[in-house]
């Protein structure tokens, strides 16, 4: 990772020369709205006040727009889960019409409804706990075993399928036990 701006001179040199550099990737929420109920989501309170998705003909612009002034890809994030945009697999589509490459970071409660998760550079999960008590604990909702079967599920269309973990005073115990479902799960990253 040290590494990436390696990838990059020649932006880096564009930009020491004064030019125009655009971005070389955006990030999207589509939704703010998330199944779960993190004890360190510090969107929550917002969230549950002020429900919200990205308005279609705006994503349309904007995507658009990304692509016209030359980024090269969307992460599909955000201060909710992506998933809960009731047209996340259209952005899908309309991204990657567009010219750009998509990633996807996700809880991964909804991973099944992705239609094409061949089709995502990368898709990287917050699972956040080792086990079912943990997760339970940590998440608000008893859906350890469906990530962990949707993990596997998107694993087999995509090899670049990685785990992230809130490092936090519920989950800091026991981190090789993370480390080893990963490991288990076949995470790449």
């Amino acid at each position: 990772m040290e590494r990436k701006i390696y990838y990059y001179l020649d932006k880096v040199r564009d930009t020491l020369e004064g030019k125009y550099v655009p971005p070389v990737t955006c990030e999207i929420d589509p939704s703010n709205a998330c199944p779960l109920d993190c004890t360190f989501c510090m969107y929550a309170k917002f969230r549950k006040a002020h429900r919200q998705d990205l308005d279609w003909a705006t994503y349309l612009r904007l995507i658009t727009d990304l692509a016209r002034h030359g980024v090269k890809s969307v992460t599909f994030t955000g201060g909710g889960e992506p998933l809960m945009h009731p047209r996340f697999n259209d952005m899908v589509e309309v991204a990657l019409g567009v010219g750009l490459e998509v990633g996807l970071v996700t809880n991964g409660v909804l991973l099944h409804t992705v239609e094409r998760p061949e089709v995502f550079t990368f898709i990287r999960v917050s699972l956040d706990a080792y086990d079912r008590a943990t997760y339970e604990r940590v998440k608000g909702a008893d859906v350890f075993g469906q990530v962990l079967d949707n993990i596997m599920l998107v694993s087999e269309k995509n090899r670049t399928v990685g785990i992230s973990y809130v490092v936090c005073q519920d989950t800091c115990h026991d981190l090789d036990r993370a480390v080893g479902l990963a490991k288990n799960l076949k995470a790449s990253y």
